[in-house]
């Protein structure tokens, strides 16, 4: 599983979701298309749940051969800011430790 179907999880719904992966982005993000029973194809949802996105690198190039946009495209379409240049493993970490806590993507 990865990010298209972490991002497309109802479980994180209204959370910001933290990724601990190294890059992100790098392959992009595919199209939109439905299977024969009218489900996503690449997604385990119709949309973007969680209200924001923080990860430690971000590539700018997508590289797969399926990809149909980047992750910041798609994060854009949806209205969903990202942020990179942060240490994800520390938030990680402190959050095991301390248990969930509130918590803001602030932009401008």
């Amino acid at each position: 599983v990865g990010y298209p179907e972490s991002l497309t999880d109802p479980s994180f719904a209204g959370q910001i979701l933290v990724m601990t992966y190294p890059l992100v982005g790098n392959y992009g993000v595919p199209g939109d298309g439905l299977d024969e029973h009218g489900l996503p194809e690449h997604f385990e949802g119709a949309r973007i749940y969680p209200v924001a996105v923080v990860v430690a690198e971000y590539s700018f190039t997508a590289s797969h051969y399926a990809a149909t946009r980047t992750l910041s495209q798609w994060l854009d379409q949806h209205k969903v800011p990202g942020i990179f240049g942060v240490d994800t493993r520390t938030i990680t970490k402190v959050l095991r430790e301390r248990g969930s806590a509130l918590g803001a993507v602030v932009l401008g």
